[in-house]
């Protein structure tokens, strides 16, 4: 992780080992993975120290494709991140590529998952580093919001 994070933290009324599967199956991910507006497909996932995962996120808004555009950015993006820290039903950490900003030369970010049972559910802890500028971190830190956001109505969904 660098020196400069963001922290979200969030209560879920599900078991950690719920939690857990929505994070590392790809049926789990595809799920809820991703900002409102985009869907994603996984195409490889092996969820260990050293293990990658591979996937696609597409626009599926139409308003949001077209802003996309408009800001020379892709409707559709392959990423693979790469798993650092694994530590099953507890904590996964795992680096990023940012290789989809114009203008800007690639970097890695981390992301820290941290799961803990409290009263009634799980305790999810969610550190990003920061991005290259604030305006990028503000997308960032909206889009995992909204993930997060998913994750609770999937969670929700399956009991």
């Amino acid at each position: 992780m660098s020196e400069r994070t963001v922290t979200i933290e969030r209560h879920y009324p599900a078991d950690p080992a719920e939690v857990w599967e929505l994070w590392t199956t790809p049926e789990g991910i595809e799920a809820w993975w991703g900002p409102d507006g985009f869907a994603v497909q996984v195409h490889a996932l092996d969820v260990r120290p050293g293990g990658t995962m591979r996937y696609s996120m597409r626009a599926v808004d139409d308003h949001i494709a077209a802003y996309l555009r408009s800001q020379g950015l892709a409707t559709e993006t392959t990423h693979e991140i790469r798993f650092v820290e694994v530590v099953p039903y507890r904590l996964l950490a795992s680096r990023h590529p940012v290789d989809f900003v114009p203008d800007v030369e690639t970097y890695e970010v981390g992301i820290r998952l941290e799961l803990r049972p409290d009263a009634g559910g799980t305790r999810l802890r969610l550190v990003l580093d920061t991005m290259h500028d604030q305006t990028w971190t503000d997308r960032a830190v909206a889009g995992w919001e909204q993930q997060l956001d998913r994750l609770a109505h999937t969670l929700q969904e399956g009991r």
